[in-house]
């Protein structure tokens, strides 16, 4: 009995919202005055899925993907501006460059790489391969900046290690001029529903993220996974569609919310509180 007892209290501790995983370097993160989100990733289309960190959509997702328009380049401009402006509210330790001063870089600019496209028409196999969830899912980012693919939610970092990402990141660091890179790797960006019947009703959108922080020296001072399920903002939802005109307000409130849990995570690490 008293094992049954310890195994509902650990569900009930994995569903509410809490540090998943951490990773830090105490001195080194201190020690960071400034710093940029210089790669935000998050999937090509944001579709609805009943729980943010399971990585496979329910048939539902996939009907409904297949007739909707890929929303995520959307997705990643409003949530990375929101991100970036609500860190700055968390008194941090150190400072977030602007949004608008990162993309509109001149020195950063010469360094971005537009992602390789794939060659050719998909065929009926490749298709329905999709559909039942053979298909590796695309990442986007925000314009201007380099993309190096979804990473793992549960391998607790940010960085995919892809070709040039290191080298990337550093010598994004040089060209903004600042301490550290905040690296952002968001595969649970998803649509939710708070209050639905047959995936109709109020929809919010979850998310099970990775933030990295990267210093001058090439060293990771801070792994973070995290996640929640829904945000303050709603639309209306049916059938796991969400209304279109709504989404913007959705992806803006997502972007506070992921930058207020990385933020209570770090400052209560750095409080060494556990």
């Amino acid at each position: 009995m008293k094992n049954v007892v310890l195994y509902l209290c650990s569900l009930f501790l994995l569903a509410s919202c809490g540090s998943m995983q951490t990773k830090m370097d105490s001195d080194k993160v201190k020690s960071i005055k400034t710093a940029a989100v210089v790669i935000y990733s998050v999937p090509e289309s944001i579709e609805y899925k009943s729980d943010p960190r399971d990585p496979n959509k329910g048939l539902l997702a996939k009907l409904v993907a297949a007739a909707t328009k890929k929303n995520g380049a959307k997705a990643a401009k409003v949530s990375y501006t929101t991100f970036v402006e609500q860190l700055n509210q968390e008194e941090l330790p150190f400072q977030v460059l602007d949004a608008k001063a990162v993309t509109t870089s001149p020195k950063l600019a010469e360094l971005y790489s537009p992602p390789r496209q794939e060659a050719g028409k998909k065929g009926m196999l490749s298709k329905m391969t999709g559909l039942l969830g053979g298909k590796k899912v695309k990442a986007v980012s925000p314009p201007r900046l380099n993309q190096y693919g979804l990473s793992k939610w549960t391998k607790g970092s940010a960085l995919t290690g892809a070709k040039g990402e290191k080298e990337y990141i550093k010598k994004a660091i040089e060209a903004l001029n600042v301490d550290a890179a905040i690296v952002v790797n968001d595969p649970g960006f998803s649509f939710s529903c708070e209050a639905c019947v047959g995936s109709t009703g109020a929809a919010s959108t979850g998310s099970g993220f990775n933030v990295s922080i990267v210093t001058r020296d090439g060293t990771t001072a801070l792994d973070l996974q995290e996640y929640f399920l829904t945000t303050d903002a709603q639309a209306a939802m049916a059938t796991g569609v969400v209304n279109p005109l709504q989404q913007e307000s959705l992806f803006k409130e997502h972007g506070k919310k992921m930058a207020k849990v990385f933020a209570d995570v770090l400052k209560d690490k750095l409080a060494n509180k556990e």
